[in-house]
């Protein structure tokens, strides 16, 4: 997943190329960019990568639920939870209104982290379960690699501490 990352990072087209692009496909590469700047770690070129995209009022909100996606993960990684499970939150809100799947899927994960983090980890391993039966109920691809492995260690980490038998049951509480 790191590997797929850099390669996606190096191309940075953070700046410039995007432009040039128009705004919808701009927005679009855009946010790929930051998916995949998220997933090396490289936060300074990542906030200057969305800069343009928070500072412009976007009138797609599927890409305002993206980014805000984007937004919630990087404010778990560097420790903002709480601010991390209010943007999933809105940004819920809007996806599951306007019935964008994908998105609402990967908002309801994100939030699912946070809650974790946050150390409601019954509540979390009931979001992480609704989030995957979604998944699988619409049939919906993965998130980017660095989202999967946020997922994956927040979710390893919460069975830990729960243990098998109470993880289990909150899953089928889900």
């Amino acid at each position: 997943a790191r590997q797929e990352d850099s390669a996606l990072a190096e191309l940075r087209l953070a700046q410039g190329p995007a432009d040039l692009l128009g705004t919808w496909m701009g927005d679009r590469v855009r946010l790929a960019t930051a998916w995949a700047l998220l997933g090396v770690g490289d936060l300074d070129a990542l906030s200057e990568c969305i800069a343009p995209l928070i500072s412009t009022d976007s009138a797609n909100p599927i890409y305002r639920c993206q980014l805000h996606a984007v937004q919630a993960e990087m404010a778990i990684r560097t420790d903002r939870t709480r601010e991390a499970l209010e943007t999933a939150r809105g940004a819920l809100s809007i996806a599951v209104s306007d019935e964008f799947l994908w998105e609402s899927v990967v908002l309801l994960e994100v939030a699912a982290c946070a809650t974790a983090k946050l150390g409601d980890r019954l509540r979390a391993v009931r979001l992480f379960a609704a989030a995957q039966q979604r998944r699988l109920d619409e049939v919906l691809m993965l998130g980017p690699p660095c989202h999967i492995d946020l997922l994956n260690t927040v979710a390893d980490e919460t069975r830990r501490k729960l243990g098998e038998g109470r993880f289990a049951r909150a899953w089928s509480d889900g």
